[in-house]
Order: C-alpha cells, then sequence, then structure tokens
C-alpha cells in the first residue's frame, strides 16, 4: 500500500487515494464494503483515448487507486475504524 500524497492542515478532500499494490484492491474494496466502509475504486477503467499499449503505467497506476472517505462527514472514530479495517485485511491476506 503506498499513501498518494500527504495532507496538510486544513485540507478536506472528498475522498483520499491510496495505491493498493500487488493485485489486492478488488479485495481489499470488497472487504472494506463488507465492513461498511463507503470506499471508492475509480478509474477502473480510463477513457478510450489513453491506449494501454502507449501508457502501461498509467494503466499499472489506475488499477491500483482506492480512495479513502475522508470528507468533512467522517470522524476521528470512523479514521480508527477505516484504518483497523485495512490493518486487519493485510494481516489476514498474508
Amino acid at each position: 500500500m503506498e499513501v498518494m500524497f500527504d495532507l496538510v492542515n486544513g485540507d478536506i478532500p472528498q475522498s483520499f487515494p491510496l495505491r493498493i499494490k500487488n493485485e489486492k484492491r478488488e479485495r481489499l474494496y470488497f472487504y472494506l464494503i463488507d465492513h461498511a466502509i463507503p470506499v471508492t475504486a475509480l478509474y477502473y477503467r480510463l477513457i478510450e483515448q489513453i491506449k494501454q499499449e502507449q501508457f502501461p503505467i498509467s494503466f499499472a497506476i489506475a488499477s491500483e487507486i482506492l480512495n479513502l472517505p475522508v470528507h468533512q462527514d467522517i470522524t476521528q472514530d470512523d479514521i480508527r475504524e477505516i484504518c483497523s479495517a485495512i490493518g486487519n485485511f493485510f494481516r489476514d491476506s498474508k
């Protein structure tokens, strides 16, 4: 898992993207959904003008991004629950 960017004081994005490597994004996505965490998998399909043969790195990164909810309605407890669930997933999927 790789954090794509750091939030600075005052940043309140709608979602927070992570790169989930080793082809585990889809499994983590459904794991979090099953644990009532409203995660989003954007970029599962790129626009047709972006050809995989020309932009293989773009396709690789797009297939790894998972967006966590961090908007203004998410509480500190929600964030702890999200982090705990992600930790449990990786601990249990070894």
